[in-house]
């Protein structure tokens, strides 16, 4: 719980209700013009504040009081992690989420047992997007969900998403959609996603008809991709391929 204090003479007693309660709404409503397609839905996504007000007896008090009103109209709640995704592999499983505004890091809790939570599941720290978690067994089933954390707290979990891993599979089908728009010395590279891969690469030539054969490589790229130092006039030629533990 977060604690905020300030020191408050006895002739101010009347005025400190109407203080505080102008106080408590504009906090609120400063939490409530966050994008609402992101609400958090439980009380445990929200940090709590403990305001106890002291009144200095300077000249200056008032001043001092409203010198701290910024720093907590900031919003502190945790916005949950919108539904994540896991992808098998080979004794492994790739799990992916999107950011949290809020956010500073992020946990995963795994179990091989359905409906993980944080007090049932396995917690992996600090993970970063896509996390890859090896050293699984093929053909058994694991759970994942995700949490968002800042300094104010952790917030509830993600929806439950699973993978399970096994020695056999196939690599991914080829991107679709893939479009190459012209800047100044660049150009951006974008793709449609393909359900099943953990990456991307593009290969890319000033010669037409590249191939994964002829091309330059770019591992790992992520839509849209901003290729950059590229010379004016000059046509470049791209291809992108999918990956995933199976292949490319």
């Amino acid at each position: 719980m977060r604690k905020i204090a300030f020191r408050a003479e006895l002739l101010m007693k009347k005025v400190l209700p109407i203080f505080i309660a102008i106080l408590s709404l504009y906090i609120f409503y400063s939490c409530g013009t966050e994008d609402s397609a992101n609400e958090p839905t439980t009380e445990s996504q929200f940090g709590k504040i403990d305001i106890t007000i002291y009144w200095p007896s300077e000249s200056n008090a008032m001043a001092k009081v409203l010198e701290k009103i910024p720093s907590l109209t900031k919003c502190i709640r945790i916005n949950i992690v919108q539904p994540p995704m896991a992808i098998a592999g080979d004794s492994e499983a790739v799990i992916s989420w999107s950011s949290v505004s809020n956010a500073t890091s992020y946990n995963i809790y795994w179990s091989t047992i359905t409906g993980v939570t944080k007090a049932t599941g396995t917690k992996i720290t600090g993970a970063t997007s896509p996390y890859v978690h090896t050293g699984r067994t093929n053909d058994t089933t694991y759970y994942y969900v995700v949490t968002a954390v800042n300094s104010y707290g952790e917030s509830s979990e993600s929806t439950q998403t699973s993978a399970a891993p096994s020695a056999t599979g196939t690599a991914p089908i080829a991107p679709t959609n893939v479009t190459a728009i012209a800047g100044d010395s660049e150009a951006v590279i974008s793709w449609s996603s393909v359900s099943d891969a953990t990456s991307y690469n593009i290969y890319w030539s000033t010669i037409t008809g590249v191939t994964k054969a002829t091309g330059t490589k770019i591992t790992g790229a992520t839509s849209p991709y901003v290729h950059t130092g590229r010379t004016n006039d000059t046509t470049y030629y791209y291809v992108v391929t999918a990956v995933n533990s199976y292949g490319e």
